[in-house]
């Protein structure tokens, strides 16, 4: 797995002078892909980003990523 492989090369690495602390907090985050020609309009939906932008029509980078808030619709 890439992350085990991540962090034991942070870990081999970084000085244990007491500066640096790794820690393995992948286990606290998800990923989520929405791909497709009607992504945009499916995450607008559900979230604010389109507000900021940062659902343009544009194209992406290249291997780009982006953080956008989730609105719940329960209750």
């Amino acid at each position: 797995m890439q992350r085990i492989r991540d962090l034991a090369w942070l870990r081999n690495y970084s000085k244990e002078d007491g500066h640096v602390a790794v820690t393995n907090v992948s286990s606290g985050y998800v990923t989520l892909s929405v791909m497709g020609p009607r992504s945009r309009e499916l995450l607008s939906r559900v979230s604010p980003a389109d507000t900021q932008n940062k659902l343009s029509n544009s194209p992406p980078p290249v291997k780009s990523r982006s953080a956008i808030e989730w609105r719940s619709r329960s209750g």
